[in-house]
């Protein structure tokens, strides 16, 4: 079950707003960037609280599985909740007040330092042979299933190239800074969550770098 949920944690969801979104805005142009924010519009119902309660039930902590349980322990979390508030402020064309909106603007900047931060001081390999085949598995299963996905992003999809561009990194992207804190709520590996994390951060760089050279 332990391991079922770190999985699950840790092998969904993808960091757009710190890391795809520069490359999206600054290769891609317009079209570019709507369709990596349309994309991570349903990214963030899954870094946000979708697989964290997805995690929790599999870990028997909640029951079993059931839309109920799903939505309970989605709601609980600040993050979705917040998400959840500003996208109806959205669909309702509704402004928060000037003054809030600076002051969060000045908050969220801080947003990509203190993701890495966090993910820096939980970053623990003791180099055992156990968590160095983990790695390699959990990574491996992640680049293949995105590199599968690439392909039929590219050459399926019946959409125009900018929006089958913007799909291929974004299924490059790496894994959501969200999850080693996440892992952390449900007692997991944290300092393998951020072992993996970190180095997909690595890994995605080089392979959108190498994505976008072949496809520009």
């Amino acid at each position: 079950r332990d391991s079922l949920a770190f999985d699950i944690l840790n092998l969904s969801g993808y960091n757009i707003g710190n890391f795809t979104m520069p490359f999206a805005q600054g290769f891609l142009g317009p079209m570019g960037v709507a369709a990596t924010s349309l994309f991570d519009t349903g990214n963030a119902f899954v870094c946000l609280g979708g697989s964290y309660s997805l995690a929790v039930i599999a870990k028997g902590e909640k029951g079993g599985f059931s839309v109920r349980n799903i939505v309970r322990t989605m709601l609980r979390s600040v993050p979705f909740d917040t998400y959840l508030f500003m996208t109806i402020l959205s669909l309702l064309h509704w402004r928060l007040p000037e003054c809030v909106v600076n002051f969060s603007g000045i908050v969220g900047g801080a947003n990509s330092f203190m993701a890495m931060l966090m993910i820096g001081v939980g970053f623990k390999v003791s180099g055992s042979r156990s968590q160095t085949g983990r790695i390699v598995k959990t990574l491996g299963i992640r680049y293949g299933v995105s590199a599968a996905l690439a392909a039929v992003y590219m050459f399926l999809l019946p959409i125009g190239l900018e929006y089958r561009q913007a799909l291929v990194i974004l299924a490059f992207s790496p894994i959501a800074s969200s999850s080693p804190a996440y892992t952390g709520l449900i007692e997991g590996d944290v300092g393998l969550a951020s072992a993996i994390n970190s180095l997909s951060i690595v890994i995605s760089l080089v392979l959108i770098t190498g994505a976008l050279l072949l496809m520009l």
